[in-house]
């Protein structure tokens, strides 16, 4: 099997910074540029190059940043009760997990339509976001109503 890639590389029989066609086969896991024979490059020499490049990172970067995106709410909860028994997690982001479950575990009830395949459950989504939105708000109001109510009440005495 052959892997072709386009580089753009500075060999000495070709002018700096001109696009020159690199082909090598996986099994010998090394090439040679056309044009210059003296210049080979092992795969694994490439590969160190490469995972130390700003590219590589970039990437790396953009790769764990969609992971996290796409990762549902209960996959999240998960996660983090396994993160309450690692050592290397600190205090305070046990101490707001645990202060934060009972609204993850609430939030974990809307299905996730943002996986591919699952787009049949936006509707689901949707109504179940407008539900949670409502719970919420209802709280809110009677919990500020309450405090209030309470202080009129301790004020009139």
């Amino acid at each position: 099997m052959w892997c072709f890639f386009f580089c753009s590389c500075g060999f000495s029989s070709t002018p700096p910074n001109t696009n020159v066609f690199l082909a090598f086969p996986y099994a010998s896991h090394s090439f040679t540029a056309p044009g210059d024979m003296n210049a080979k490059v092992t795969f694994a020499a490439f590969e160190k190059w490469y995972e130390n490049s700003l590219f590589w990172t970039q990437q790396k970067a953009a790769g764990d940043e969609v992971a996290d995106q796409t990762q549902s709410m209960w996959d999240g909860t998960k996660e983090g009760f396994k993160d309450l028994s690692n050592k290397d997690v600190a205090f305070q982001a046990k101490l707001v997990f645990i202060l934060t479950l009972p609204i993850a575990l609430f939030l974990s009830c809307i299905p996730d339509c943002r996986p591919p395949g699952q787009e049949k459950k936006a509707t689901l989504t949707f109504f179940g976001s407008i539900f949670a939105i409502a719970v919420f708000a209802i709280l809110m109001v009677s919990f500020t109503c309450r405090r209030k109510m309470g202080a009129l009440e301790a004020h009139r005495l």
